[in-house]
């Protein structure tokens, strides 16, 4: 193999290296529906698949809490499908489930990546949905058949379950 030849394939496998340990970061905020921090939420991040629905080989749980203005950053997140859920006490867990994808990224410095956007997740307060937060309650306890009925007198019985 000539010195060229050479050159160009140490120099993509460094570049194919320094990509693989970039670390992508996420922010986003923990709120009330009507815009209050939330302090203290635990923000959950769990992987469901690759971008193209291939098998993920990342880090595929993380878990943060939100800070007292309810902003909350991930270091870690790669390209794919991942379910977002926030919880705290006197509220209704929010749930999300997105793509992230990388195209979307600016660079912020010469370690790592950060999404341009801010991932919000709102929580309802359980005052405001008193038989949501009984239902999450009991699916807490494992009464499943208990939460389906708290959910359909929320819901109304023309709603299958």
């Amino acid at each position: 193999m000539s010195k060229l030849a050479s050159a160009i394939v140490v120099v993509m496998l460094l570049g194919i290296s320094a990509h693989a340990q970039m670390a992508h970061r996420l922010k986003g905020a923990a709120r009330t529906t009507a815009g209050a921090p939330i302090a203290n939420a635990a923000i959950h991040a769990e992987n469901l698949s690759g971008f193209r629905g291939e098998p993920f080989a990342g880090n595929k749980d993380h878990k943060v809490a939100s800070n007292e203005k309810g902003e909350w950053n991930i270091t870690g997140i790669e390209a794919g499908l991942w379910l977002f859920s926030t919880s705290s006490p006197d509220t209704i867990p929010a749930v999300l489930v997105m793509p992230v994808k990388f195209s979307q990224r600016q660079q912020v410095s010469a370690v790592g990546n950060s999404l341009t956007w801010q991932l919000p997740m709102w929580a309802y307060p359980a005052s405001e949905h008193p038989m949501l937060k009984a239902t999450v309650d009991l699916l807490n306890q494992g009464k499943k058949d208990e939460a389906a009925q708290a959910l359909t007198v929320v819901l109304g019985p023309d709603v299958p379950l």
